[in-house]
C-alpha cells in the first residue's frame, strides 16, 4: 500500500509539474482566485502582463489588477454569482481594462471558468494583452475614416460592386446622382437603380472585368435617376483576392459635361477665329489689289516720264517726277509692311529654315546698302570680308529682309558723310551675331522703349525721312520666328548698334569671301526698253484703261514690238488663237473668266499651249504668287510694275529663259 501511495504521489507530482510548466510557458496570463477574490496562482505570462511577481500577487485580492472603475464592482459581481448563479463574465471572452503595477491601464481579453478543488470553489481567468491589436484596430479605423472622407469628397462618383451587380460601397457623389443616400444604395443591384438598358451596359462591362481581369475605360452620355444627362468617363478596375481571383469591380465615374461643353465652345471660338482670319486675309488681299492697281499707273507713268529719250524732262520736271516715285515707293513699302505684319500676327507666315551660307546674303545686302549710302556720301564698311563666317539656320529670303531693313535704317537715319559697319561673330552659345553699327544721332533714352512697336517712328514723323514705323517690328518678329534674338545699343550723339543672333548650323562649313561692289537699280536704265528683239507681238489682257495705256506707252518705245490688248479673258483667248502672239501678259482679276482660267484654256489648246504667259497682277499675297506659279504662268509679276522688270521678263519669255517671280 505504501508503495502504491508513493507511486501515486510521484505520478501526481509529475502531472503537477507538467501542468505548472505548461502554465508557465503559456502566452496568456493564467490567474486563479477563490470565492473571496484572493489570488491563488499567477503564471509567468501574468507576471509579464501585469508587472507583478507571483510572490507579490498570490494572496492579494484580484482587484489590484483592475482600474478603479472595475475594482469597485468586482466584489458585488462575485457575490451575486455565488448567490444566484447569474454570471456577467463567467465563461465569456470580453474586452476589459487591466491595471499594471506601474499604474498604466491597458486593454485585455478575459475569459473566466469555475472549478472545485478541495471542496472550494475557485475561478480561473485567462488574460490576453490586446494592446497591439487594439492599436491596429484603431489605426485601421482611422485609415478607413480617412479613406471614406477622401472617397466621399471626390467629385467623381465611386462604386464597388460584386459579381452579382450588388453595390458594396458607394460615395456621396454617386448617392447624389442616384438621388439617394449611400446607405440606401449599398446592398442593392444596378437593376434596382438604373433603367434596364443602362443597367445592361454596366453589367456587361463589369462581367468583362470578372472574366478578363483587365481595366476598362469608356466614355458616353448617361441619364441618371436625378434627371441629369451627364457626359461621363467610366474607369473600371478589378479588385483581386489573395488567391488572384477577381472578387469585385471598382468604378470611378467622372462627369466631363463641362469639359465637353468647354471643348465645344473652344472649337466654336477657333472656328470663329479662323473665319475672322480668313476674312482679314481676304480683306488684306483685296485692299492690296485695290491699292496696287492705281499705284501701277502712278509709278509706271512716272518711270516712263523719268526716262523718256524722245522728250527728256527739264530739271524741275525731273525733280517733280522723283517726288512722285518717292511717294509711290513709300506707299508700296507701307502696303507690303502691313501685309507682312498681318500675316505674322495671324500665324499664316511660313518660313523655310535650312543651313545657309551667310556670305552671299551679306554681299547682296551690302551692295544695295552702298547704292543708298552713295547718295549721301556715307561709307559702308564690311568687317565680314576675309573672315570665316559660319553657316546659320535661317530662311535666306527672310534673313535678307531683316538685314536689309537694319542696313537701310542705318543709312536712312545716319548723318551725311557718316559710316555704317557690318560685323559678324560667333557667340559662346552657338549663335551667329550680325551687327550693324551707324554714326547717326542715336536714340534718346526716353524713346527707346518705343522701339519694335508698330507704327512708332520715335518722333521722326514730321521729317523728310521716309518710313512706315513697321520695319523694326517685322524684323523682330522674323528673327524670333527663326529662333533668334534681336537687340540694340544706342548713345545719344554717338550712334546706334542693332544686332541679331540666329542659330549656327551644326557642322556648317565656314566660308570666306571677298566683298564685291555691285549696285542694284530700282529704276530702269534709259535704254532698258530697247533690249527686246524686234518683230514680236505682245498680247496684254487687262481691263483697267490706265494700265493698258501705261503698257501701250512702254511698248511704243520698243522697236518693232506690236501690242494687242483685250479687256476680258474671253476676248484674250480669241485674239490669242487668231494672232498667235509671241508672249502674253495676263491680269488675274478680269471680268468673266479670270486670268488663271484663261491660262488653263490657253494650255489646253494646241494652237496656244506653247505661248509663254506672264502674270501681271495686283494679287501680291504669297499664297497668290504660289498659286499662280503652280497654275503654270511663265513668270509672276506684281503691280506696281518696274519697267526694267517687265522688259526683262518679256525678253526672258521670248528667249525661252527660266521663269522668275518679281
Amino acid at each position: 500500500l505504501e508503495l502504491r501511495v508513493e507511486k501515486r504521489t510521484e505520478e501526481l507530482t509529475t502531472v503537477k509539474n507538467r501542468l505548472e510548466k505548461i502554465l508557465d510557458n503559456a502566452t496568456s496570463g493564467v490567474i486563479t482566485i477563490d470565492e473571496n477574490g484572493a489570488i491563488q496562482s499567477f503564471n509567468r505570462a501574468a507576471e509579464v502582463i501585469f508587472g507583478y511577481s507571483a510572490d507579490e500577487a498570490i494572496g492579494r485580492n484580484v482587484k489590484m489588477l483592475m482600474p478603479p472603475s472595475y475594482a469597485g464592482k468586482h466584489d458585488s459581481f462575485i457575490a451575486n454569482y455565488l448567490r444566484t448563479g447569474e454570471a456577467r463574465i463567467i465563461g465569456s471572452e470580453r474586452e476589459v481594462e487591466g491595471l499594471r503595477k506601474d499604474g498604466s491601464e491597458f486593454p485585455m481579453e478575459l475569459g473566466i471558468s469555475e472549478f472545485q478543488s478541495g471542496g472550494k470553489r475557485l475561478f480561473t481567468g485567462l488574460v490576453t494583452d490586446i494592446t497591439k491589436r487594439r492599436e491596429a484596430e484603431e489605426a485601421l479605423q482611422v485609415s478607413e475614416e480617412r479613406f471614406r472622407a477622401v472617397v466621399d469628397a471626390s467629385p467623381s462618383a465611386i462604386t464597388l460592386k460584386d459579381r452579382s451587380n450588388r453595390f458594396l460601397l458607394v460615395n456621396d457623389t454617386y448617392g447624389a446622382w442616384m438621388d439617394k443616400t449611400p446607405q440606401e444604395v449599398i446592398g442593392r443591384t444596378i437593376y434596382e437603380l438604373h433603367q434596364k438598358s443602362e443597367a445592361d451596359i454596366i453589367s456587361r462591362n463589369d462581367q468583362k472585368i470578372f472574366t478578363t481581369g483587365k481595366v476598362i475605360i469608356s466614355e458616353r452620355e448617361v441619364k441618371f435617376p436625378d434627371g441629369v444627362n451627364r457626359d461621363i468617363v467610366s474607369h473600371k478596375t478589378p479588385i483581386f483576392s489573395a488567391a488572384g481571383e477577381v472578387t469585385a469591380v471598382a468604378t470611378v465615374i467622372t462627369d466631363i459635361t463641362e469639359r465637353k461643353q468647354g471643348e465645344e465652345a473652344l472649337l466654336a471660338a477657333r472656328d470663329e477665329a479662323d473665319r475672322a482670319n480668313r476674312a482679314k486675309s481676304e480683306f488684306l488681299s483685296s485692299m492690296s489689289h485695290e491699292l496696287r492697281t492705281p499705284l501701277n499707273a502712278i509709278l509706271g507713268f512716272a518711270q516712263l516720264l523719268e526716262h523718256n529719250p524722245k522728250n527728256p524732262l527739264d530739271g524741275k520736271q525731273q525733280e517733280s517726277v522723283q517726288q512722285i516715285l518717292k511717294g509711290g515707293e513709300h506707299l508700296l513699302t507701307l502696303i507690303d509692311d502691313v501685309l507682312n505684319l498681318a500675316q505674322i500676327e495671324s500665324g499664316q507666315f511660313s518660313l523655310s529654315i535650312e543651313a545657309t551660307s551667310m556670305a552671299p546674303v551679306f554681299e547682296e545686302c551690302l551692295a544695295i546698302a552702298r547704292t543708298l549710302a552713295d547718295k549721301r556720301g556715307i561709307t559702308v564698311i564690311d568687317r565680314t570680308e576675309d573672315k570665316d563666317i559660319p553657316a546659320a539656320l535661317i530662311d535666306a529670303t527672310r534673313f535678307r529682309q531683316v538685314l536689309l531693313n537694319l542696313l537701310s535704317n542705318a543709312v536712312k537715319y545716319n548723318k551725311d558723310e557718316g559710316s555704317v559697319i557690318l560685323k559678324a561673330d560667333e557667340t559662346a552659345d552657338g549663335m551667329v551675331r550680325v551687327s550693324v553699327i551707324d554714326t547717326g544721332p542715336g536714340i534718346p533714352r526716353e524713346k527707346q522703349d518705343q522701339l519694335f512697336q508698330p507704327f512708332s517712328r520715335l518722333g521722326l514723323e514730321a521729317t523728310d525721312i521716309q518710313g512706315t514705323g513697321i520695319g523694326l517690328n517685322i524684323t523682330k518678329e522674323l528673327v524670333e520666328l527663326m529662333a533668334g534674338r534681336i537687340g540694340y545699343e544706342s548713345a545719344l550723339g554717338k550712334g546706334s548698334t542693332f544686332w541679331v543672333e540666329v542659330p549656327m548650323a551644326e557642322d556648317g562649313e565656314k566660308t570666306k569671301r571677298k566683298t564685291k561692289r555691285k549696285t542694284k537699280r530700282s529704276s530702269p536704265s534709259p535704254d532698258a526698253e530697247a533690249q527686246l528683239k524686234p518683230g514680236h507681238t505682245l498680247l496684254y489682257v487687262e481691263d483697267n484703261p490706265a494700265n493698258l495705256k501705261l503698257m501701250e506707252t512702254l511698248i511704243e518705245r520698243v522697236p518693232n514690238m506690236h501690242m494687242l490688248s483685250a479687256h476680258t479673258g474671253e476676248l484674250g483667248l480669241e485674239l490669242a488663237a487668231a494672232h498667235r502672239p509671241d508672249v502674253i501678259l495676263m491680269d488675274i482679276n478680269l471680268p468673266g473668266i479670270d486670268g488663271v482660267e484663261a491660262l488653263q484654256r490657253l494650255k489646253e489648246s494646241p494652237e496656244t499651249r506653247d505661248i509663254p504667259v506672264i502674270a501681271l497682277t495686283a494679287n501680291a499675297m504669297p499664297c497668290d504668287v504660289e498659286a499662280g506659279l503652280k497654275a503654270g504662268f511663265h513668270q509672276y509679276l506684281t503691280k506696281p510694275i518696274r519697267i526694267d522688270e517687265v522688259t526683262s521678263a518679256l525678253k526672258s519669255a521670248l528667249e525661252g529663259g527660266n521663269p522668275a517671280v518679281h
